[in-house]
């Protein structure tokens, strides 16, 4: 597969052709690095791949990307097309017996029925604080001591928790970092952007962009070993070739990060493995013919951790206009360790039953994702200090959603693939590695 000269030809390997893997080899590429990202699936793409069935484009569960964000930002300035719009704010919420506006705007909050009037002033309090708060100060709180120490209301609680579950995808406010969730609620606020045809489009242009600036790609590709300490890092295929490096950029998940790195452990990469514990869900993903409530785009349980959204009312997600591609979630606590799949999806089904009323005579095409892992770790008070780019190891970087100190979800993903590329890219031009820089248009 390599001839010698290609073998020792590499200035940084990237483990995973994932969205932070693309992500880093592109920075990488425009200052003239030469790099080989090795992916053991057949596809380049991971959770941020879109399947099309039946003319519809499916992303793994609902996907949006935050306006405000550090991935937003990366993406434009990497020349992404985004094209898309932002989602709706108009929406419900829901309890056992009924069903609320959204008092997610001025406008909505005055009129609807949810919250009484002294709740209302209470909600508006909380919320305008989320947006001045300082955040060294709740550094070392859960997000629930941060509620329980400024909301009375059990209702603004539950509704605050309801906002908390959509902007992190996680049902754990108990484990939650304050800082991280009041960081999200605060980003979360500038909208999010649903993309047309999926977020497989973001995926293909990186692809193609990385190609076309002399990055080369290989899938299934399983690594056997690593070894060898900077500048010469030997990473052994389970075919038999090995491919000589300079650098590494592993976006592995933590537990196949640390069997990678294994011999090279150190105190700080210990501490990132132990502290990275996953947030998971269940998507249920549908396209139907129409909705049989065409108005209503969005809903949010108070009392359940259960989501619905129309994204086809923001994106074009189907090749038959008329078409609807909708989503169900179910969010998971930490504490959930046996979660039985039918009774999941009798949930998700249930849901969108009260919210769509007859959707199941409108079926396209749909998929079950009973177990999906959202991202990689749970931000908790007190662990930013663990988590870096860099574990100390000379030469050697890691990069996902669950590495950076600040940002979660895709942008975190995004954001340390950049800040792992830079780190690469300093470093070596420091050196006089880099001959030649790339001027990005």
């Amino acid at each position: 597969m390599f001839d010698q000269k290609q073998r020792n030809s590499y200035d940084t390997v990237i483990i995973g052709a994932g969205l932070a893997g693309l992500i880093a080899a592109n920075y990488l590429a425009d200052d003239g690095l030469k790099v080989l990202i090795l992916e053991k699936s057949a596809n380049v793409g991971g959770r941020a791949m879109t399947i099309e069935r039946k003319g519809c484009q499916f992303n793994l569960g609902p996907h949006g990307l935050y306006i405000k964000g550090e991935g937003f930002k990366c993406l434009n300035e990497l020349n992404i097309s985004l094209q898309g719009n932002a989602a709706s704010i108009n929406g419900i919420v829901t309890t056992s017996k009924k069903m609320f506006k959204a008092p997610f705007s001025p406008y909505s909050l005055l009129t609807s029925s949810l919250l009484s009037f002294k709740e209302k002033l209470e909600f508006v309090r909380i919320m305008s604080e989320v947006s001045r708060v300082d955040l060294k100060l709740v550094k070392e709180q859960t997000f629930t001591e941060w509620v329980d120490k400024r909301v009375t209301s059990k209702i603004v609680k539950q509704l605050i928790y309801t906002l908390t579950r959509l902007a992190t995808y996680c049902a754990s406010p108990h484990l939650l970092s304050a800082k991280a969730v009041l960081r999200q609620l605060l980003i979360s606020q500038g909208g999010v952007k649903y993309i047309n045809e999926g977020w497989g489009t973001i995926i293909q242009q990186l692809n193609e962009q990385a190609t076309l600036k002399g990055v080369t790609i290989l899938t299934r590709q399983n690594i056997a070993s690593i070894h060898g300490e900077y500048p010469t890092f030997h990473v052994g295929l389970s075919n038999g070739d090995s491919v000589l490096t300079r650098t590494i950029i592993c976006t592995a998940s933590p537990s196949e990060t640390g069997r990678l790195f294994k011999q090279y452990a150190t105190p700080t990469l210990d501490s990132m493995l132990k502290a990275s514990i996953p947030v998971k869900g269940a998507a249920l993903d549908l396209a139907l013919k129409r909705l049989p409530r065409p108005n209503l785009h969005f809903a949010m349980d108070l009392e359940q951790p259960l989501y619905y959204s129309n994204h086809s009312n923001a994106a074009h997600l189907s090749k038959n206009k008329a078409h609807q591609v909708i989503h169900a979630f179910r969010y998971f606590t930490n504490e959930e360790e046996k979660i039985d799949s039918a009774t999941i999806k009798n949930e998700l089904e249930w849901y969108i039953d009260r919210i769509q009323p007859g959707w199941k005579k409108e079926v396209v095409t749909s998929r079950f994702l009973p177990t999906l892992t959202v991202y990689q770790r749970v931000p908790q008070p007190r662990q930013d200090q663990f988590f870096s780019n860099s574990f100390h190891v000379r030469g050697l970087f890691v990069a996902g959603d669950w590495i950076s100190p600040t940002s979660i979800l895709a942008d975190g993903s995004i954001s340390s693939a950049k800040q792992a590329a830079m780190q690469i890219i300093n470093e070596e031009d420091s050196l006089g590695v880099i001959k030649k820089r790339v001027s990005r248009i």
